[in-house]
């Protein structure tokens, strides 16, 4: 058994080229650039129309009222104002409210985990993006590249790396080794994937004011049922204005959405060219697939996972479960799945290109591929 042990040198010795460097297209710069435009024009947006509110239902609206001198204008003046607190009140909410504290996983240690660590500290070479500072696994068969934790991780160059223990345990060198050049190739994009965080953070900010509801939007609901006339009225006016300027903010989000989706998808259409590189161009699709399989493979496991637990048993290897789920597809739905992908289009809103856009990008280039090995990935 330890002769069929590979020694370390040989396995780094595979990763003996480099990913020729390339000047980014226009259309990518452009990209980037109108959406951080976009993107940091969009929360002033917001900002203003909270301003244009205090001033039209604290001073504007008021004053006129209170000009004409009746007791009923005096009345709705008074509504008026009141109505404006309100809108401002659920307007500000979101920008008060406090953000869950994120739960950070347990980086690999590399003392531990030695060839890993050297494998995919020359891949970064390789793929010239500078190397994570912490690597982790994940039970689900993906794989990511991102900043650190925490909003100060868009300033440093705290990188991490996530690794799908189904992908190391069903791909093989090859393919894995193109999965992890296409992530450490996002690692590269130096300011596009900084970017990137600033913009899903936008985007979830605006997601949480269009969508989230909490005790207050309850109180509110049950205040304009409940209330006597006058106020029940208050109240559901504040409802109807609430409702609106929701509206108008999911425009705005929906809008930050197309184009920041736009720029994700230069972003992995640039990091395929690092994953075709190492792998070639041939693996390619063959990964995506087997990935697309594993995920599907994933969502059986869980399934067993539940109907073990209903029968008071655990699984000891969750991702080795959804490896071997593989096998429990019915090829039916398989050759369905790749006629999908076969026909399927790239919508505005899709953070990535089309499944067959991606392929015919990668076999255009004809890249034999730096690593050809495809031993079980299980190597590392």
């Amino acid at each position: 058994q330890a002769s069929t042990q590979p020694r370390a040198e040989d396995i780094l010795a595979l990763l003996n080229e480099r990913v020729p460097k390339r000047s980014l297209s226009l259309g990518y710069r452009l990209a980037v650039v109108v959406t951080a435009l976009v993107i940091l024009l969009l929360p002033l947006l917001y900002i203003g129309m909270a301003l244009l509110i205090a001033w039209l239902f604290l001073y504007l609206l008021p004053v006129q009222i209170f000009a004409s001198g009746n007791a009923n204008s005096i009345k709705s003046s008074i509504l008026v104002f009141l109505l404006g607190p309100i809108l401002l009140f659920f307007m500000l909410k979101p920008l008060l409210a406090r953000r869950p504290k994120a739960i950070e996983p347990k980086p690999l240690d590399p003392r531990k985990e030695p060839l890993l660590f050297a494998y995919v500290n020359r891949l970064c070479e390789v793929v010239g993006a500078p190397k994570p500072a912490n690597i982790y696994f994940d039970v689900n068969p993906t794989a990511a590249a991102s900043l650190g934790f925490g909003f100060r991780a868009i300033f440093r160059r705290d990188m991490k790396l996530i690794i799908g223990l189904p992908l190391a345990g069903d791909l093989n060198l090859r393919q894995l080794s193109g999965v992890l050049a296409h992530e450490l190739g996002h690692f590269a994009q130096g300011a596009s994937m900084r970017l990137t965080r600033v913009v899903d953070a936008i985007n979830a900010w605006f997601a949480s004011v269009v969508y989230g509801r909490d005790v207050w939007d309850e109180r509110l609901e049950s205040w304009s049922d409940s209330s006597q006339y006058s106020f029940g009225s208050l109240f559901r006016m504040a409802r109807g204005l609430i409702w609106l300027t929701r509206r108008y903010l999911w425009l705005l989000m929906m809008a930050g959405h197309a184009v920041s989706r736009y720029t994700s998808r230069q972003m992995e259409f640039d990091a395929d060219r690092y994953k075709a590189t190492v792998s070639g161009s041939e693996a390619f699709a063959e990964t995506l697939r087997r990935v697309r399989v594993l995920d599907l493979a994933a969502a059986v496991a869980s399934r067993h996972v539940n109907e073990m637990w209903s029968e008071g048993r655990l699984v000891n290897d969750l991702p080795g479960l959804a490896v071997a789920s593989v096998d429990r597809i019915d090829p039916q739905l398989l050759m369905a799945l790749d006629e999908h992908a076969s026909k399927q289009e790239t919508g505005y809103f899709d953070t990535h290109p089309a499944f067959r856009e991606r392929v015919a990008r990668a076999e255009s280039k004809q890249t034999p591929g730096i690593v050809t090995d495809e031993r079980p990935a299980r190597v590392l």
